[in-house]
């Protein structure tokens, strides 16, 4: 982590939407820090393999996506005001930070890991965010909040996906629902007669790979 210090909360919106407004490149730890997130505080022992052993066959991968990921994210989703979105797999909860500094948006996060949850939650509290919502359980079984907007950002294997599809499709029956996504979700969702690709973006993950948006049609 740099050297950043933690900033007030009027101080992080405007870094948040100059840096939204701008194609500079984001320095991810600064901007954690700033936050007052501190990752490998939060986890600093574990390895995968105690992550397989104690949670199972998931994506479990420390760092959340990078913040110019979630740059693109919200400049593609068009999220309508005082909607909720749901990021399914959120670990440190970047999402709904970057959201929340950059539109006041409401963000519900469901993560696995305890420990990513506790420092999501311990960063929330010190900035007063009651809109965000932190959850700790399986996001492809647990509750979800019922919202039209939702997060897949490369939190599933294979094996897992076809849960979270289900779902998706159970409910795109009753109202039409978005979702963002990455890496190999895009692949299944881009199969999927009952959704249509809206937008997309390039990614360190490539253009196939990259960020899409997709909607029910």
């Amino acid at each position: 982590m740099s050297g950043s210090t933690m900033q007030s909360l009027e101080d992080l919106k405007r870094s948040i939407s100059a840096l939204h407004r701008s194609g500079d490149p984001i320095d991810d730890d600064d901007l954690d820090a700033r936050i007052g997130l501190s990752p490998s505080a939060a986890e600093p022992r574990e390895t995968l393999g105690d992550l397989l052993v104690t949670y199972g066959q998931h994506r479990l991968y420390r760092a959340d996506l990078p913040y110019a990921v979630l740059r693109d994210l919200f400049r593609l989703l068009d999220l309508p005001a005082g909607a909720t979105l749901l990021d399914l797999g959120s670990g440190y909860g970047r999402v709904a930070f970057y959201g929340y500094l950059l539109l006041g948006a409401r963000v519900c996060g469901i993560e696995l890991v305890r420990e990513r949850v506790a420092e999501a939650r311990r960063a929330q509290q010190r900035l007063g965010l009651s809109e965000l919502d932190f959850r700790c359980g399986d996001a492809a079984t647990a509750d979800w909040p019922e919202t039209s907007h939702y997060c897949v950002l490369n939190a599933f294997i294979p094996s897992v996906l076809p849960r979270v599809v289900d779902r998706l499709e159970e409910i795109a029956r009753r109202r039409r629902i978005v979702i963002a996504s990455v890496s190999t979700s895009n692949l299944a969702f881009d199969r999927l007669p009952w959704l249509e690709k809206t937008a997309s973006a390039p990614t360190m993950f490539g253009s196939t790979m990259g960020l899409q948006v997709f909607a029910s049609k």
